[in-house]
């Protein structure tokens, strides 16, 4: 894709659910979000349903985390017969893709979360978190802890089918989400 559609899908959308900036000063580090998406004692508005059977899949950079149950279940094409849903394989080649994208750019990449007592999703990769938003949004990038200096991790809640949502299709809306919620992820880098 070329830099000028990137630049476009990143601009372009704002509607997405990111909090004020963290307050400064002499603290170690300002905890913002206690709980992550597929914690069994998480109230966050956007959470995997309990009792459903969480899984992840990794890509070199990304690790999403989705269920086949439930309303937060991605869609179940596997075309390739390998085990792992397409629009999973999707998600995290998608923000792959992002990441090096940006990275080619000369930003910064986000903040691993890796050793955060509060949870780092298993490892130091960004992990995406597909879960059903019900139309009330379609993707949020969620500050999970920040430094003194104000520079923040977290990890990207995005919808998880896209049902009922006007995208031509998983891929574009995948891109437009990844491309935008990154770009506050590195922005948090700063």
């Amino acid at each position: 894709m070329s830099t000028h559609r990137w630049i476009i899908a990143v601009t372009g959308f704002a509607a997405c659910a990111t909090p004020a900036a963290p307050p400064k000063g002499p603290e170690v580090a300002v905890v913002l979000a206690p709980f992550r998406p597929d914690d069994v004692d998480s109230d966050e508005l956007f959470r995997f349903e309990p009792g459903h059977d969480i899984e992840t899949f990794d890509a070199i950079q990304t690790r999403v985390h989705f269920t086949r149950t439930g309303p937060d279940a991605v869609r179940p094409a596997d075309t390739d017969a390998d085990g792992v849903p397409d629009a999973v394989q999707l998600v995290a080649t998608t923000y792959d893709e992002v990441l090096t994208f940006f990275e080619g750019l000369g930003f910064r990449a986000p903040l691993s979360d890796e050793g955060d007592p509060q949870g780092d999703g298993g490892d130091a990769r960004l992990d995406v978190y597909l879960v059903d938003f019900d139309g009330a949004a379609d993707g949020a990038w969620v500050r999970d802890r920040c430094d003194n200096k104000g520079k923040c991790h977290g990890y990207v809640a995005q919808e998880n089918d896209f049902v009922g949502y006007g995208y031509p299709s998983y891929r574009v809306a995948t891109r437009i989400l990844a491309s935008h919620e990154l770009f506050h992820a590195v922005q948090a880098a700063y």
